[in-house]
């Protein structure tokens, strides 16, 4: 990205204010603090009074400010965007085109993506479940929590709980009879592969 480019997304932008990071080339504001061992991709921006350290990766359009510190093996990638006084940080992600603001927390191995919002003084942290298998591509992605559970959604019941409850739940209010039978075959599909 050039200056020129970054004028564009950041119009008040002055260029003796901002340098290019030797790891990738992302801009940098100067009252921003960004360590030589993290990454900052070409079209990424950290500015303010952001810091992003240790082994940090931060790129595609990302962008990191305010007082927001991303550090440790964190990534924040696609549009996503922290900023406030938000940390992200341990093996954490943050991609798509998400939003990690005010004083919330995201770390572990979180996974924080879509068009989710984290705000307040939330914290979203965790474990990455390496068994973990589920099928997308649906309205609500279908995944099993843990032995005979799944998610739907947000709402993680038993695969007989959602099964008998399908027609009185209301996700969201969008849910074709298409769509819940697509749902219901992805569960048995999953409970299948379970009992193998």
């Amino acid at each position: 990205m050039t200056f020129r480019d970054l004028k564009e997304q950041i119009p008040w932008a002055v260029e003796s204010e901002w340098h290019q990071h030797p790891k990738g080339g992302g801009w940098i504001m100067n009252t921003a603090t960004v360590d030589d061992t993290a990454f900052i991709g070409d079209k990424a921006l950290v500015y303010g009074e952001a810091r992003v350290y240790d082994k940090a990766l931060v790129y595609d359009k990302a962008r990191v400010c305010n007082k927001a510190q991303v550090y440790d093996e964190a990534q924040v990638c696609g549009e996503a965007q922290v900023y406030g006084e938000a940390q992200v940080y341990g093996e954490a992600r943050v991609y798509d085109k998400a939003l990690v603001y005010d004083k919330a927390r995201v770390y572990g191995e979180a996974r924080v993506y879509g068009k989710a919002r984290v705000c307040g003084e939330a914290l979203v942290y965790g474990e990455v479940n390496k068994n973990l298998i589920g099928v997308s591509g649906l309205l609500w992605p279908v995944w099993m929590e843990r032995d005979g559970w799944y998610s739907v959604g947000c709402r993680v019941m038993s695969f007989a709980d959602h099964v008998a409850r399908y027609c009185a739940i209301d996700y969201s209010g969008s849910c074709s009879q298409c769509d819940r039978e697509q749902i219901i075959k992805a569960m048995e599909f999953l409970e299948s592969m379970r009992s193998r």
